[in-house]
């Protein structure tokens, strides 16, 4: 080689597996080739076309077994070349691809950003052995003054002879309850579960992710079988759903066996809920602190056989709970039904009918859009409001109690009366227009508003 067919741009190939072994036949998986194209020199290397040639057939010289590989790259445009065509190419059995400069480009200035040939898909020769590709490039380092021949260099990889491994070396990877009985249906969330797999003596890992936590880590019987293998558990908890990775390496390739376990009362650190959703809990209850910024359903239903607890915002379409509801802030699109246990809030808004078989108390606003009823008391520390009917054993709001957005009940068990037809409101007048020594008169204001003396309480 002379100095002027010396090639200006530096190349290197790896291989995907690595290090690249023969294939065993064809069913052995496709692997992937890089071919990384740089400038190692301190001037701006223009090259119009890079031609590459990939040796191909069944001998050990052969890289791939086929024409085979899907090539790609950013920048350049490559395609498929054909034996028979003008440009300069080696003797013998090449897979051959051509890439040149993008439409629209003279060339392409290679500068200190290198660039990856990719070849996709590519069948690798059965015979192990060193294969050489060959480069030719058509590269200047002045635009101006482009030689009459292509520069070359020639690229080696070794196949190396696929590891005699035995079949099947790790055989019957499964888990098994504490109690030694292989897992055939879902277990209780923190049980203890043991992992069991029969092998050889190597260096094994178990990949379980934050669902289960080890508590004894993999180990053998001391004893290894006639076939000098080895009998191995490891042993932990699970808290939902799991699915454990054996890990292990023969020869220079990694390994991986899997099983799952189901956890039928799964404990979840986080939920996220963006359809609709029913949370059914018959013996437990739901409680999320207020750095969870509380539940919140809107268009599902919560539903719980105990309580429902929440240092932030309880929301849903509907909410249900046989225990307590506790809550800073629960709003309720639909019904809200409480029939056995206490409801605290601070403010409580529902759309629906609002149902609380025994005190109902809110140290805030109290609003049902529908009728709200209770069996026993209904207190509030701010003001009652609802567009429906009022049932309760006793009521009692520090601010007003409303009905269809106008006062009922003001001043704390006063009321105020509304004439509809004067559209004013009564009240009793000073002593000077009494009607007698016994009887008082009433009048009602016609200028609309309230006054001071018109408040009345009922007995």
């Amino acid at each position: 080689m002379t100095d002027d067919n010396a090639p200006l741009l530096d190349y290197a190939i790896i291989s995907d597996p690595f290090p690249l072994r023969a294939a065993a036949d064809e069913t052995t998986p496709l692997s992937t080739l890089q071919i990384v194209v740089s400038n190692g020199g301190t001037e701006t290397v223009y090259c119009s076309s890079i031609i590459i040639s990939i040796p191909y057939g069944h001998l050990a010289q052969s890289l791939l077994s086929d024409k085979s590989g899907d090539a790609s790259a950013d920048g350049w445009t490559i395609q498929a070349v054909d034996k028979n065509s003008d440009a300069a190419l080696p003797e013998g059995d090449y897979a051959i691809f051509e890439a040149t400069k993008p439409k629209g480009h003279d060339n392409v200035e290679v500068t200190s950003t290198g660039t990856a040939f990719i070849f996709r898909n590519c069948k690798i020769s059965t015979k192990p052995g060193t294969a050489r590709i060959v480069i030719r490039e058509k590269t200047t380092t002045d635009p101006k003054k482009w030689p009459p021949n292509p520069r070359f260099a020639t690229l080696p990889l070794t196949k190396y002879p696929r590891p005699d491994v035995p079949p099947e070396p790790v055989q019957d990877f499964h888990a098994e309850a504490a109690d030694q009985q292989q897992l055939g249906q879902e277990v209780g969330a923190g049980e203890k579960v043991v992992l069991k797999w029969r092998g050889p003596k190597l260096e094994y890992k178990i990949i379980c992710g934050p669902g289960a936590k080890e508590t004894v880590k993999p180990d053998h019987d001391k004893t290894g079988k006639n076939d000098g293998r080895f009998d191995y558990t490891w042993k932990g908890e699970v808290y939902r759903d799991t699915t454990f990775q054996l890990q292990y390496v023969i020869a220079e390739t990694t390994h991986t066996q899997t099983t799952t376990v189901n956890i039928r009362n799964p404990q979840l650190t986080g939920l996220t809920v963006t359809g609709r959703t029913l949370i059914e809990v018959d013996e437990a209850k739901i409680e999320i602190g207020a750095d969870k910024q509380g539940i919140n359903l809107p268009k599902g239903e919560i539903k719980s056989g105990g309580k429902i607890h929440s240092d932030g915002e309880v929301s849903g379409a509907s909410l249900k709970a046989s225990g307590s509801l506790e809550a800073k802030t629960i709003t309720a699109t639909g019904g809200l039904n409480v029939p056995a246990g206490a409801a605290e809030v601070q403010d409580l808004t529902v759309n629906g009918e609002l149902v609380a078989k025994k005190t109902l108390t809110a140290e805030g606003v109290l609003t049902a859009k529908s009728n709200l009823v209770a069996e026993m008391a209904v207190r509030a520390t701010g003001d009652i409001s609802t567009d429906g009917a009022v049932n309760a054993s006793a009521v009692a709001a520090s601010k007003e109690i409303k009905r269809g957005g106008i006062s009922a009940v003001v001043k704390g068990d006063t009321i105020t009366l509304y004439n509809t037809t004067e559209k004013a409101y009564l009240y009793a007048p000073n002593d000077h227009f009494d009607y007698d020594s016994d009887r008082g008169r009433v009048f009602y204001w016609k200028p609309g508003d309230r006054v001071s003396n018109g408040y009345w309480r009922v007995n």
